[in-house]
């Protein structure tokens, strides 16, 4: 699954990327995946204020300041990339898993109509400016529609930033990326955090079906727990989603209070994963969308 793929599709079906860029308020991250025993390859580039403002709409990018700092980084690339995955901020895309009641696989008017549902009051722009891409998922009990939405004009600003390194062909939000970097999915809930430096998300799977999926900005001095509570009480009134096992990546991974918080909650942490601990604290959501690249998703 990839979400915004050539020609702006959000879930682009193509494999091959040999490259993942993520950018946030404050960093450009860059991986090359390795090549059969090889070794990877990961730099990044601190980003001054202002040359990155994630959000939905409006101008997201200053290129005169971005621009400069993207092309030193992506001459210090070790080989030709021929294939780019973006990954973005949550804060400039929007994601929903909607419920399918129906037996049938819905139609074009039907996915229409949920688009619309699933973005009547989270959009702060009208429908038809967005582009929009849909995956759906079957776990044999439930079929869910998975939605993501983004304004054409903000995903083209981050499109064209991350050419320096080659032809973007599939563009995927934050939370939804690192969510690939988790691996085997159990039938029992598995739990995903991710923080960056200016979103904290959460998404809930179950036998590899997404059930529920948000990211909120990080405010003032309200912690990641805090936050990931709040999210955790929002789909809790909702679902009936239960507990299983948690990973926690990005900014989050490492947070004492967090992981107190989820453990209270009936959450067992997944440990001993070396590649989350290889990975550090900003490169889940890299590792992810190159897992998704790999698996042709």
């Amino acid at each position: 699954m990839s979400i915004f793929g050539p020609g702006m599709s959000i879930f682009g079906r193509f494999a091959g990327c040999d490259c993942a860029l993520q950018l946030t308020s404050t960093v450009a991250i860059v991986v090359i995946p390795g090549r059969g025993n090889g070794e990877g390859w990961r730099q990044h580039v601190e980003l001054p204020p202002g040359a990155v403002r994630p959000r939905l709409s409006g101008e997201n990018l200053d290129p005169a300041v971005l621009t400069p700092l993207l092309r030193e980084l992506a001459d210090a690339v070790p080989r030709r990339v021929s294939a780019v995955t973006l990954v973005l901020p949550d804060a400039c895309a929007k994601v929903h898993v909607v419920p399918i009641e129906s037996e049938q696989v819905p139609g074009r008017r039907a996915t229409e109509e949920i688009i619309r549902w699933a973005f009547r009051d989270t959009l702060p722009f009208p429908v038809e400016e967005a582009l929009i891409d849909t995956q759906l998922y079957d776990d044999g009990v439930q079929r869910r529609l998975l939605v993501a939405a983004a304004h054409r004009d903000v995903l083209q600003q981050y499109e064209q930033a991350a050419a320096v390194f080659g032809p973007v062909v599939r563009t995927m939000p934050a939370t939804l990326a690192c969510g690939w970097s988790v691996g085997e999915r159990a039938a029992a809930p598995q739990l995903l955090v991710y923080a960056d430096d200016d979103s904290v998300g959460c998404m809930v799977s179950s036998s590899s079906s997404p059930v529920f999926i948000r990211a909120r900005p990080r405010r003032g001095e309200r912690s990641i727990a805090a936050a990931v509570v709040e999210t955790l009480e929002y789909a809790a009134n909702r679902l009936d989603i239960g507990t299983g096992q948690a990973t926690i990546s990005g900014l989050a991974a490492g947070n004492e209070e967090l992981e107190t918080t989820l453990t209270s909650r009936g959450w067992v942490l997944r440990t001993g994963n070396d590649e989350f601990d290889a990975g550090g604290a900003r490169f889940g959501a890299l590792d992810g969308a190159l897992r998704a690249a790999e698996a042709g998703i």
